[in-house]
């Protein structure tokens, strides 16, 4: 029953490591202001057109920690930097702007440099750094891209309420790859909605965003009512049909290509507000006049989340973790195993824990998986429902503690049907090296310098007074029992006495194939060196 208690102290150390900071519900996300600049002006951004004042932000502005100017507002800096794969940049861009949020920061500038990376995939990746954005409400946020804010970037980007960019910046190119051209449609068509709510609900061109993800769309520019608008063909024969005169400027992409603004065109087709080369420019287009920068980076604690959720270090940690737990219940008592197993499950758990993919529900199902196979080893011995079915309730816990999500919803979200699909291999295949490892381990353990202290190898001599004897059970033919475990087809019986009443002896039998449940009567019917062969009493 060790592993069960142990369970439970998993369950316990994952309550106290919950440091997991909420965001308050009920705010509303800020929408963009009117782009209030021209390409041949982009030197202040027009702010008293925001649906909320300046008030709360420039009114009572914050410093940093241990700053003894208490006149400065505070504008956060955070790096959104390299290919989006990793788990924990969700999570790092989650605390960065609560932190923001707990010390009334006036501006938030997400620095942006990617060439994009994992867009689906639910919370751990891209749409969990969007959403972190959503969440900035009602401070102020800026993307501000100084390379590249290509496929997963470009959605981040249009997340944020304004977009500026340095001269040497580009943004576009999300273009979906799938495994087949069905898979691949139903994963454009579901990102290409997002960034189609994303770009209505921060303002920017919707036709243009949508072109950065499907390359079948043609944009062109048009003048309808001395208004510049960006328009599919469709569109614009639309458009005639209602009786407007449609002044086409130029094709702004053609169908084939994938879209790619530079800062420039960016600026001239109002997706990008200003261009500018350094982030102290920024705060003053906003009427920041008086500021000072905190530039986050990763914490330790938060370092070491995107090192668990790390595909390789969770893939390690299943690994040794099932490794060690088959040892413990193979030899419980050793206090090695065990412990190695609870911290390889316990870093697992908590590490997705922490980037909101594992939650309480899966780290309770895992802890009734283990209870249900120690009691099946431990208390009811054999190998049936509870060994199975708490093999299989480990199985799915361990997979759900590496989505956020329990159904896959594949008409909305395809991608999460992907994630499933890689999760379930990726616990089968650590599951099924596990269970190699353990034999290859029980079989050769002996001859492994570093566990022969953990084996007891005697050499039985008879000089040093052992005697070898062949049991002869010979004696037992026909004698009768009652099944103690199931016999699947080998198991244990206790023997009865004369009288039909059973004994203290409990002997180690096997039928001639047949399954006999536990409490029915049986009678051995043969004996063969150490072998006890029984059937079901049919009298």
């Amino acid at each position: 029953m060790r592993l069960v208690i142990l369970s439970v102290v998993l369950f316990n150390i994952i309550l106290l490591l919950n440091v997991r900071a909420s965001v308050p519900d009920g705010t509303t996300p800020l929408m963009p202001a009117p782009l209030g600049v021209t390409p041949t002006d982009n030197t202040a951004i027009d702010r008293s057109e925001r649906s909320t004042t300046s008030a709360d932000t420039s009114a009572s502005p914050r410093t940093l920690s241990g700053s003894t100017d208490t006149n400065k507002s505070l504008v956060y800096v955070v790096p959104i930097k390299d290919a989006i794969m990793d788990r924990g940049l969700a999570y790092f861009v989650r605390h960065s702007v609560e932190r923001a949020k707990e010390e009334k920061a006036a501006l938030i500038i997400f620095e942006i440099n990617t060439p994009g990376g994992a867009v689906g995939g639910g919370e751990e990746y891209t749409i969990g750094i969007c959403n972190a954005i959503d969440k900035a409400s009602p401070i102020t946020t800026v993307a501000y891209i100084t390379h590249w804010a290509w496929s997963a970037g470009a959605l981040i980007s249009i997340s944020a309420d304004k977009i500026i960019m340095k001269q040497v910046a580009s943004i576009g190119s999300a273009e979906v790859v799938g495994s087949s051209e069905q898979h691949q449609e139903k994963y454009t068509s579901a990102i290409r909605a997002e960034f189609k709510a994303r770009a209505e609900k921060k303002g920017y061109p919707v036709n243009l965003v949508m072109a950065m993800v499907d390359k079948e769309m043609e944009v062109k520019e048009v003048i309808i009512d001395d208004e510049h608008l960006f328009l599919t063909t469709e569109e614009i024969i639309e458009q005639r049909n209602r009786g407007k005169v449609v002044e086409e400027v130029k094709t702004i992409i053609s169908s084939g290509k994938l879209l790619n603004l530079t800062a420039n065109d960016a600026l001239k087709y109002k997706m990008a507000s200003a261009i500018k080369e350094d982030r102290s420019e920024i705060p003053p287009l906003f009427g920041i006049q008086d500021y000072i920068f905190k530039e986050t980076k990763p914490t330790w604690s938060e370092h070491l989340v995107m090192f668990l959720t790390s595909p390789l270090v969770s893939s390690i940690l299943m690994l040794v973790g099932i490794i060690t737990a088959g040892m413990a219940l193979k030899s419980p008592g050793m206090g090695l195993p065990e412990g190695i197993a609870i911290l390889c499950f316990a870093l697992l758990f908590f590490g997705h824990y922490l980037v909101g993919l594992a939650e309480i529900t899966e780290i309770l199902i895992f802890a009734l998986g283990i209870s249900l196979l120690s009691i099946e080893i431990f208390l009811l011995p054999g190998f049936g429902v509870f060994g199975i079915s708490g093999i299989i309730i480990i199985f799915i816990s361990l997979i759900l503690a590496m989505q956020d999500f329990t159904v896959p919803d594949i008409k909305d979200a395809p991608w999460q049907l992907t994630t499933l699909k890689r999760n379930f291999i990726t616990v089968g295949l650590s599951f099924s090296l596990a269970v190699t490892i353990l034999i290859l381990f029980v079989r050769y353990l002996s001859a492994i310098p570093v566990f022969r202290s953990l084996i007891l190898v005697v050499e039985e001599k008879s000089t040093s007074g052992f005697i070898t004897r062949q049991s002869d059970f010979s004696n037992l033919l026909g004698k009768k029992g009652v099944v103690f475990t199931t016999l699947r087809p080998v198991g244990k019986i206790t023997l009865l006495d004369s009288d039909n009443k059973e004994t203290s002896q409990t002997l180690d039998v096997v039928t001639e194939g047949d399954f006999i449940e536990r409490g029915d009567r049986v009678v051995i019917i043969s004996t063969s060196d150490n072998r006890i062969v029984v059937e079901k009493d049919k009298s």
